[in-house]
C-alpha cells in the first residue's frame, strides 16, 4: 500500500491515522514466509507528504523478503538446535542402556561361570561315586542349590543327563 498525501486522497482524508496522528504518507508491504503464510507487515509513515515511487515500493518488497528470510533462518536454527538437543539426550539414554546391558551380561556371565564350576566340581565327585559314569542333572543341581531358591531348583531339575 502506498499513500503519498493522505489529506489530499479522498480514500484516507477521514482515516483515524491521519485525523488523530497527522500521518500524511504511508507505505506497507506484507511479510510472507516462503510457503506463503502471512507473518506481518513492514511499514513506514511520515507526518509530511512524500513522493513514494514504485522504486521505493520495490525496495520495501525486497526488505520484506529479507526480513522473512531472516525470520525463517532463525526458525530453522532454533529447530536444528532443538533437534541436536533431542539427539544428544537420546544418545545419552542409549549409552546408559548399553552400559546397563554390558553390566547385565558381565553379571550373567559371572554367574554362569560360577554355576558351571560348581556343577563340574559336583559332577566330578558324583562320577567317581557312580560306577556307570552317568549323573543326572537334577542330582547335581539339587546338591549345588541346597541354599538357593525353589525356582532355581525347578529350573535345574531337567531330564537331560550329563556324561
Amino acid at each position: 500500500m502506498l499513500i503519498n498525501h493522505a489529506s489530499a486522497d479522498p480514500r484516507f482524508a477521514e482515516h483515524p491515522g491521519h485525523k488523530l496522528h497527522g500521518i500524511q504518507s504511508y507505505i506497507a508491504v506484507p511479510l510472507n514466509r516462503r510457503d506463503g503464510t502471512y507473518f506481518g507487515t513492514l511499514c513506514a509513515f511520515d507526518l509530511l507528504p512524500a513522493e513514494l515511487t514504485d522504486e521505493i515500493f520495490e525496495v520495501f518488497h525486497l526488505l520484506a523478503s529479507l526480513i522473512a528470510y531472516e525470520l525463517e533462518a532463525e526458525d530453522v536454527e532454533r529447530q536444528a538446535s532443538e533437534e541436536a538437543e533431542r539427539l544428544a539426550a537420546q544418545g545419552k539414554h542409549l549409552a546408559r542402556l548399553e552400559e546397563r546391558d554390558r553390566i547385565a551380561m558381565d553379571l550373567h556371565d559371572g554367574v554362569i561361570q560360577s554355576l558351571y564350576g560348581v556343577v563340574l566340581r559336583l559332577g566330578t565327585q558324583e562320577l567317581s561315586a557312580d560306577p556307570a559314569g552317568v549323573i543326572s542333572a537334577s542330582a547335581v543341581c539339587g546338591r549345588a542349590s541346597s541354599g538357593w531358591s525353589k525356582s532355581f531348583d525347578s529350573t535345574c531339575s531337567s531330564r537331560r543327563e550329563w556324561k
